[in-house]
């Protein structure tokens, strides 16, 4: 998660002098917590909590979240590190490697209903008017990366026929397409992956993990549901310079408009984000026959 501003531009944060008594990790990871922290309050999500970060090296680290919010669709709790807290040391770990090291560590000390993020925050740094210490008067952006600690299934493969392997992108919208028209999610249900990450530009978060979605997926179309409103979905094409055009849903409620783009890999769909029309002024969005999806 990129954290922006009101006109979709990146936030950029000023930190002053590193403290004499600190390291440099440790100091980021303090600034990065207290940025996310303020991010939830200031947009309106219930942070029950915030406790100070305990090196991830230490044993106590899994002991206390470090945040902890009511995110709509339950107790979450989170816990930030700049790096791998053990038994892992090294880059490109996989989401599956995340659940077997740490849901165990993190569940000893949270209880079974509620959900636990792991988060390693990363820095860009846009100028600085020190030459002795970067971090002095500089400005910066921060990324958040959401790793989900719940120990969801595995997924299962399902077939679009006897000698078709997996489903297209083309398949996986539709699916998408008659959840949202018949308010069904369990529709999609087999199709999300099991580390399925979702943003929307209407809501600060990151949901991360198939059982975090399908809770605020049910939820959202019980609401639907219950005040008797329908979505309409259309199949569409973003077409932007210099770009590779883009498959997308185009979502209409009662003349909301808004873009529902996915990335699928292997049958499964990884990443899903609700965009809001008025971020994508540059592109062409153009409508896509059923006979035109290939």
């Amino acid at each position: 998660m990129i954290l922006f501003n009101e006109d979709r531009q990146l936030k950029r944060f000023g930190f002053g002098d590193l403290p004499e008594d600190k390291e440099l990790p440790s100091f980021l990871a303090d600034v990065a917590l207290n940025i996310l922290a303020e991010e939830y309050t200031s947009r309106g999500t219930n942070v029950i909590s915030v406790n100070p970060i305990v090196n991830s090296r230490n044993e106590e680290f899994w002991k206390t979240p470090n945040i902890i919010i009511d995110g709509g669709i339950g107790r979450i709790n989170i816990y930030l590190s700049i790096s791998p807290p053990p038994p892992l040391y090294w880059d490109g770990m996989t989401e599956s490697l995340f659940n077997k090291c740490y849901s165990k560590l993190a569940y000893a000390n949270i209880p079974k209903n509620e959900f636990v993020r792991l988060i390693f925050p990363s820095f860009w740094c846009f100028e600085t008017n020190s030459n002795t210490n970067f971090i002095s008067k500089g400005t910066f952006s921060v990324k958040y990366d959401f790793h989900s600690l719940i120990a969801d299934d595995a997924n299962k493969k399902h077939k679009k026929c006897f000698f078709q392997s997996e489903l297209s992108e083309d398949d996986i919208l539709n699916k998408f397409s008659s959840c949202w028209e018949k308010l069904d999610y369990k529709i999609i249900e087999p199709y999300l992956d099991r580390d399925f990450h979702y943003t929307s530009d209407w809501i600060f978060d990151e949901l991360c993990g198939k059982s975090e979605y399908l809770i605020y997926l049910k939820g959202k179309l019980d609401t639907l549901k219950k005040n008797g409103a329908q979505v309409c979905c259309k199949p569409v094409l973003i077409e932007q310079l210099e770009c590779k055009p883009e498959k997308a849903l185009l979502f209409n409620q009662a003349g909301e408009m808004a873009l529902f783009i996915i990335q699928v890999e292997g049958g499964f769909i990884k990443r899903a984000r609700t965009g809001n029309l008025s971020f994508f002024p540059h592109v062409r969005i153009k409508e896509i026959n059923s006979k035109d999806q290939k």
